[in-house]
């Protein structure tokens, strides 16, 4: 349910709908954990937007290469909502490669490169954006944590001056609290 009950072109962009997944989380080896689910989704929205009804999927692995860096690989597809004039929602289908690496016990730096194909349902419009992802992490103790991102995006569009580029860097800090033991982020 939208705060608004039509937007500013005119549609009504309250939806219902549910999904039906099944999966598993998995530990190939010692050294690969993953998990995956494949399911259908349903959204329904208000006439004259189109209807949702879809196979949805998610993977995502993490190899254990060494004692100080991780491998990880995922591809996922999503219905997001949009604003985009005829256009009920976005098919957004992602794959993802990084990897992060200890430089120290307490700073984590990673990389990732990504990869989306978004066709919006109702229109002919579909969008490709690749990218990439630079962190770093400064675990300060058990309680706080600062963390730093650098990311670039580049989206191309088949519609007419939908093309951009894109820069943003952020700097977080992120308080961490325990429970039973166990770290809660």
């Amino acid at each position: 349910n939208f705060a608004l009950p039509i937007d500013r072109n005119g549609f009504d962009r309250d939806s219902s709908g549910y999904q039906v997944n099944a999966g598993t989380d998995m530990l190939l080896t010692h050294l690969i954990r993953g998990q995956l689910f494949v399911g259908y989704q349903v959204e329904n929205y208000e006439a004259p937007l189109k209807n949702v009804n879809t196979f949805n999927y998610g993977v995502d692995f993490n190899w254990y290469a060494t004692k100080l860096m991780t491998v990880h690989v995922s591809a996922t597809r999503a219905i997001d909502d949009t604003s985009l004039p005829g256009a009920s929602a976005s098919n957004d289908q992602t794959v993802v490669a990084g990897v992060d690496y200890e430089v120290l016990r307490d700073v984590i730096v990673g990389a990732d490169f990504y990869y989306t194909v978004s066709d919006f349902i109702g229109v002919k419009r579909s969008d490709t954006i690749p990218g990439v992802a630079l962190t770093g992490k400064w675990l300060i103790n058990r309680y706080l944590s600062l963390d730093a991102t650098y990311s670039y995006a580049d989206r191309s569009s088949n519609a007419v001056g939908q093309d951009y580029s894109n820069n943003v860097i952020a700097v977080h800090l992120t308080v961490h609290q325990e429970e039973d033991g166990c770290r809660v982020f």
